[in-house]
C-alpha cells in the first residue's frame, strides 16, 4: 500500500514537471505574480540579459535548440541563490525567462512560500496575495495577470515552486 502511494505521488510529481517543462516557454510580461531576488524584480517575460545581469554571473549555464522559435533556449543554475532560471527566444528573436524554479528552501516568494513549508501555511501566505487559487491534487496553483505560481506538493508539505506562463501553461 506505501509504495502504491509513493508511486502515485512520484508518478504525479513527474506529470507536473513536464507539464511545467513543455508548457513554459513563451508568454508575456502582465505579470501578476513576480519573484524578487534581492532588489531584482523578476517576471516571466523579462530580458534574459537585464535578468542576468541583475543576478550576477550564474553557477552554470546550459544551452539546447529552441522548441518555440529559432533560437537556442537556456537554463541558468543560482545554486548559491536556490534559483533556476529558463529562457527561450521571443517573436523577434530576444531570450526571454520563459520559467522561474525555487529549488530549495534558501529562498521564497515575496508573498513568503518557501519549500518545506505545509500547504496549509502557503495557503495561509497567499491570502491575500489576489491570486485565483485552483488545486490539481495535493498542488497549488496560483493565477494572476498572464501568470501562474504552481505550488508542488506532496503529502502536505511543498517541494517545489515554479513561475510560468499563463498561456503556456
Amino acid at each position: 500500500m506505501k509504495r502504491s502511494i509513493i508511486r502515485v505521488l512520484s508518478l504525479s510529481l513527474a506529470l507536473l514537471t513536464l507539464t511545467v517543462t513543455f508548457a513554459a516557454c513563451g508568454g508575456g510580461n502582465d505579470a501578476g505574480l513576480v519573484f524578487k531576488s534581492g532588489d531584482s524584480e523578476i517576471a516571466i517575460g523579462d530580458k534574459a540579459d537585464d535578468v542576468v545581469a541583475a543576478l550576477g554571473t550564474p553557477d552554470s549555464k546550459t544551452e539546447s535548440p529552441s522548441c518555440g522559435f529559432p533560437g537556442t533556449d537556456y537554463l541558468y543554475l543560482y545554486q548559491s541563490k536556490g534559483l533556476r532560471l529558463s529562457s527561450t527566444p521571443d517573436e523577434s528573436g530576444v531570450s526571454v525567462i520563459c520559467k522561474i524554479e525555487l529549488m530549495s528552501d534558501l529562498v521564497s516568494t515575496p508573498e513568503g512560500l518557501k519549500i518545506g513549508m505545509t500547504a496549509d501555511d502557503a495557503k495561509a501566505a497567499m491570502n491575500d496575495s489576489g491570486a485565483a487559487l485552483e488545486t490539481n491534487g495535493e498542488n497549488l496553483v496560483y493565477t494572476s495577470g498572464d501568470m501562474k505560481l504552481i505550488v508542488a506538493c506532496s503529502a502536505g508539505s511543498v517541494t517545489a515552486i515554479t513561475y510560468v506562463s499563463l498561456d503556456k501553461a
